[in-house]
Parts: C-alpha cells; sequence; structure tokens
C-alpha cells in the first residue's frame, strides 16, 4: 500500500488549482464593479485605469442623479435625463435604494420618461419609502430605453 505524502499532496493542489483556473473565463487583468451611478466598470490592473464595461447606447452616461435621500422613511431621488441623438424611445430611470455591506434592496423606484426631445434635458423624481430602520444605504441609479 502506498503512503500520502506532503508532496502527493501539494501536487494534486497545484493540479486542482490549475483546473479551476482555466474555468474563470478570463485574465485576471480586469476587475469590474458596480458604481452608485449604475454603471459597471472595469479596472485594468497594470494602468489602474477605470472605464465602462458596456457603455450600452449611452443612456446612463446621458442620466444623472443630482440628490437622493437616504431615510428614514419616505425618500426621493431626484436628476436629469438627456435623449441622445439616434436613440429613440421611452426612457426608464430606476434608483435601488441599497444596504452596500448586505447588498440587500431596501427599496427600489422607476419613472418612465416618455416623448424625449433629442438632446434636451428633462427632469426625474422617484419616490420609495426604506422603513423605519434602514440602517447604512447607498443609492444606485439605473436607466435604459425601450422601444
Amino acid at each position: 500500500m502506498k503512503k500520502f505524502t506532503a508532496a502527493s499532496a501539494a501536487a494534486g493542489v497545484l493540479i486542482v488549482s490549475a483546473a479551476l483556473a482555466g474555468c474563470t473565463g478570463g485574465s485576471t487583468d480586469n476587475q469590474s464593479s458596480a458604481t452608485t451611478s449604475g454603471t459597471v466598470t472595469t479596472q485594468t490592473a497594470s494602468s489602474g485605469k477605470t472605464t465602462a464595461s458596456n457603455p450600452g447606447k449611452g443612456i446612463i452616461s446621458s442620466t444623472t442623479m443630482s440628490s437622493c435621500d437616504k431615510g428614514p422613511g419616505k425618500v426621493n431621488a431626484v436628476g436629469e435625463v438627456t435623449l441622445p441623438d439616434g436613440v429613440d424611445g421611452q426612457v426608464i430611470v430606476s434608483v435601488s435604494w441599497v444596504n452596500p455591506k448586505t447588498s440587500k434592496v431596501v427599496a427600489s423606484g422607476k419613472q418612465t420618461l416618455k416623448d424625449l426631445e433629442h438632446g434636451k434635458k428633462t427632469g426625474w423624481k422617484i419616490t420609495a419609502d426604506v422603513g423605519a430602520k434602514p440602517g447604512d444605504i447607498s443609492c444606485v441609479l439605473g436607466a435604459t430605453v425601450l422601444p
């Protein structure tokens, strides 16, 4: 009967690690994270620069949140959106009030804006209720265009 040695254990760990590394689906040079603007960004390890991973049709870059209450109780988020040239449809702006430690969404709301003029800023306001004791809250902005 063969003995199990530390060397054979180390070899097994290396083999499993190499196999799992092939399952990650990509390079470790880039890291993605969500920001409070609702945009997913990628940070390149070599340069440290952060860029939008999926800028989409440009509507999130044309949407801003100027204020966001954090509770307790009734809260409001306010901002503006500008429909870019060449993009048509109704804009749905959403805000989620999120506990950043647990990723729990404690409240959310949305507003649909129709018949926007290209290049003209249009205000939006979303109201929600985060409850009596919401804890630590971050506001997360989202925007999409539907035909």
